[in-house]
């Protein structure tokens, strides 16, 4: 299939789920299987020491039982299945019963930079670009944004559980990382092309650049980042910065896609190219 056609049914499909009340890539897990999600510094086998949420939810949620399956999933190393031995009030012991390695993941690491957009946009970029595979998420706060930096401590609390939940739903083998927000002079300051082999900014007002051309005429990338606008869009001088510090400016096509839809979209068209 060519990218044109290919493009052609992702949008109208993408377009469809919306307008039914879903939302691009969210994947549902089928068999409802306890799991976890876990740092190899968390890994304590046999006794897991976990927060009250989260046995709340594996007990209270999926009922999970004394004799029953576990999968633990250590990010970067491997998926252990374990039988459950004991249920405490802060742990859980388990017994290892099988154990896989994950395996050499072939999409490239994306770093999606969201303009701050309302709390509810924001937990949906978290919720379905974790589901489609970023890597991580860097909230900034551009010209536009009606959200405005505050309340960190809450926030970053609040985003690391979407995050979090949004992985184990989908079975992501690793948890994204979010950064701390800041403004977009600060960013500037932070950031470097050199860290990342593309980075792209998809743009309402590009006419000439699209999305398929630059990654038809770019080497397959290793880390991608990804710099989405705030609702009402990048001001030109912000765009001016923006190539000034290394990032391509991309047309997604006709459409102009919400703010918190852009980075899902732009997501599913790099898996449609480099998976």
């Amino acid at each position: 299939m060519e990218w044109g056609s290919a493009l052609f049914i992702l949008k109208n499909a993408y377009l469809s789920m919306l307008s039914v009340g879903f939302y691009a890539f969210i994947l549902y897990d089928r068999a409802m299987i306890a799991r976890l999600l876990l740092t190899p510094g968390n890994a304590t086998f046999p006794t897991l020491r976990l927060d009250s949420d989260t046995l709340h939810y594996l007990k209270d949620v999926l009922r999970l039982e004394l004799g029953g399956t576990l999968s633990v999933v250590v990010e970067g190393d491997a998926c252990h299945d374990c039988e459950v031995l004991e249920i405490g009030r802060s742990t859980i012991t388990v017994r290892q019963i099988k154990t896989t390695p994950i395996p050499e993941s072939t999409f490239p690491t994306v770093t999606i930079i969201q303009s701050l957009v309302k709390q509810d946009k924001f937990k949906t970029v978290l919720n379905c670009c974790t589901q489609a595979e970023a890597s991580a998420f860097w909230p900034v706060e551009t010209t536009r944004s009606v959200a405005k930096i505050s309340n960190l401590d809450h926030k970053m609390k609040r985003w690391s559980d979407i995050i979090y939940s949004a992985a184990l739903q989908s079975q992501q083998v690793r948890c994204p990382t979010i950064i701390s927000p800041c403004s977009f002079d600060d960013f500037l300051d932070r950031f470097s092309a050199d860290d990342y082999d593309l980075c792209l900014v998809p743009w309402e007002d590009e006419s000439t650049v699209s999305l398929r051309q630059i990654v038809e005429g770019t080497d397959r990338p290793q880390s991608i980042a990804i710099f989405i606008g705030p609702e009402g869009g990048f001001t030109a001088n912000e765009i001016d910065r923006l190539r000034e510090a290394g990032f391509q400016s991309a047309s997604l096509g006709t459409s102009i896609l919400r703010a918190q839809h852009a980075g899902i979209y732009t997501l599913g068209m790099l898996h449609y190219a480099y998976d």
